[in-house]
């Protein structure tokens, strides 16, 4: 079995960061002006758009999703 590591699925894609779940918001969110990423956080934290932290092989692939969502969302500022 690969190793795995943190990651998040946003938009239908998987972002693996190393060796946390910000590393992976981070990818997640990278090239994008702060004023959208502001704008995708309030839509998190009004249920319009959905982040799921999990755990994934570098590549993306053998993802399973982690326990504690809402904990997880309030610890990084979605909620």
């Amino acid at each position: 079995m690969a190793l795995r590591h943190p990651a998040v699925k946003f938009r239908r894609k998987v972002y693996v960061g190393h060796p946390r779940h910000l590393d992976a918001i981070h990818k997640a969110f990278e090239g994008m002006s702060e004023h959208t990423v502001r704008r995708i956080y309030n839509r998190i934290a009004d249920g319009k758009e959905e982040i799921v932290f999990g755990f994934a092989c570098e590549d993306g692939s053998d993802w399973y999703e982690a326990d504690m969502q809402s904990a997880r969302k309030l610890m990084y500022s979605f909620d």
